[in-house]
This record gives C-alpha cells, sequence and structure tokens, in this order.
C-alpha cells in the first residue's frame, strides 16, 4: 500500500462553504489515468475506461484513476454517471474523484436557492433530465423553496448529493498535481482556495512554469493536450466534441494519450 495516501488537510474555500478534502501520497501508483471533464458522457467515460483497463494490463502494481472533476451537467447522462463511478472498480485498481464547479454546483443547489438558479443556467437543467425531472416541473413550484427543495430531494439520491459533497479539491503526488481547474501562479499549493481551484481559467494560469511539479487540470475545454507542457489541460469538451479524453502517467514512465470518440452531445 502506497504510504501516506490521503493525508487530509484543509484551506479555505468559498465563504460560508466547508473547505474540501486535500490528497497526498508520498508514492506514486505504478500507473496513473487522469481522466478528463465527463459532463454526463456516460458512453464515452465506459468506453475509455474500458481502454484504460486494457492498457492498464501491461503494468504491476496499484492502478488509479482520478477523475478530474465535472462528471455532471451539460451531457444527457449526469444521473447515470454518477451511478457508475459510485460502483466498484476492478481488483487492483483505484478510482478518486476530485470535485469540478459543476459537481459542486449541484451538491449546493439542492440546499441554496441561488445556486440552484445558478446552477440551472449552466448546466443544471440537462442533469435534472436525466433523473427524470422537467424544467417545468420547477418552474410550477417557483416561489415555494421548501415545495422546491422536496422536488429535488425526491428524485435525487440521497448518496449521489452525499458523494458530491464529500469530493476532494486535490490530489497531490510526487511531481504531480491532479486539480480540477489549475493553480493560480505565485501561490503556495497550501494557500490555493477551492474556488480558485474548481473556477481558473486556463488563461488566468500561464507561468505555472515556476512550480516544482507538473499541473494536470480540465475544466478549460481544448482541441488537444500538449504533453510536452508542465500544464497538462486534459478536458477536451466532451460534452459537445464528442471527444474524452486521459492522460497516462507513471514513475518513470513518458506521459501517453487515450482517447475515446463518439457523437457530439451524445445524441
Amino acid at each position: 500500500m502506497i504510504g501516506g495516501f490521503l493525508n487530509a488537510l484543509f484551506g479555505g474555500g468559498p465563504a460560508g462553504d466547508t473547505p474540501r478534502a486535500r490528497l497526498e501520497a508520498d508514492e506514486m501508483p505504478a500507473v496513473l489515468y487522469a481522466v478528463g471533464d465527463v459532463h454526463g458522457r456516460l458512453d464515452l467515460l465506459t468506453d475509455l475506461e474500458a481502454q484504460i483497463y486494457a492498457d492498464g494490463t501491461a503494468y504491476t502494481g496499484e492502478k488509479w484513476i482520478v477523475m478530474l472533476g465535472d462528471l455532471t451537467d451539460r451531457g444527457p447522462h449526469s444521473a447515470q454517471v454518477l451511478d457508475h463511478v459510485l460502483t466498484p472498480v476492478p481488483e487492483g485498481w483505484r478510482r478518486i474523484c476530485l470535485c469540478g464547479n459543476h459537481d459542486h454546483a449541484m451538491a449546493m443547489a439542492v440546499r441554496d436557492r441561488a445556486m440552484l438558479e445558478q446552477w440551472l443556467s449552466f448546466g443544471g437543467v440537462e442533469t435534472l433530465a436525466s433523473y427524470g425531472l422537467e424544467l417545468r416541473t420547477l418552474t410550477e413550484a417557483e416561489g415555494n423553496w421548501s415545495k422546491l427543495r422536496a422536488i429535488l430531494e425526491s428524485h435525487i439520491p440521497p448518496e449521489h448529493i452525499a458523494f458530491l459533497k464529500e469530493l476532494p479539491i486535490v490530489l497531490a503526488l510526487p511531481g504531480y498535481v491532479f486539480v480540477h481547474a489549475g493553480l493560480r501562479p505565485g501561490v503556495p499549493l497550501d494557500r490555493q482556495t477551492d474556488y480558485d481551484m474548481m473556477w481558473i481559467r486556463a488563461d488566468d494560469i500561464t507561468g505555472q512554469d515556476d512550480f516544482p511539479f507538473t499541473i494536470v487540470h480540465g475544466h478549460t475545454p481544448v482541441s488537444a493536450i500538449d504533453l510536452s507542457s508542465q500544464i497538462i489541460n486534459v478536458d477536451t469538451g466532451a460534452y459537445a466534441s464528442g471527444i474524452l479524453s486521459a492522460v497516462r502517467l507513471g514513475a518513470g514512465l513518458r506521459p501517453g494519450m487515450l482517447q475515446t470518440t463518439a457523437d457530439p452531445f451524445g445524441d
């Protein structure tokens, strides 16, 4: 077992929100696959995982899949993606899911009316549809927060919300830091805020070559992954492009890429 795994640290999150766990380990696994933003594309995720499991047979030792956040929203099957990642992985594998801004928004939407309105404006409508809940049902209850919350809780399983609430914000390993959106340049890792790590955009994270590790993130869609950089963005816009990507990493391994493709928007 890799020593020191899941040492929980805590840092400052958004105002009024409990800071999320920060994970670290003192050794890399034999091989690690970091998967970009899924955004409700269960079809792409299951296909990519099949590739990952096949690829992983070449390696002996612990094998990890690190989901870089934004499992939910925009795509057609967010509820089913959450069901999937809550199922066990094969023996010898470990799945670690980090929190994306969409995952965080969904967790907060069931307990905060203002967040519900924001969430619905950037992907929550599609997620509710995956639970069999139409927007008009919420519209009919507009103005009655108790009723709105009851509707949400009657459709979204409590284990989904509990899972989203407990997602860690960052994973630090020797030579690598995995995070949803990126890190703010010039700020030590232990002083990075949860908010920045979920929301910062790629245009704001140039200059991160000053960090003594490679940053692996998603959040800002790119058309192609650059594995030569010290900043690796794995988000290839799966929900719209139909391309879901993963980066293969390991001590002494050259970074490699796996991808799966399907129809855009899951049509």
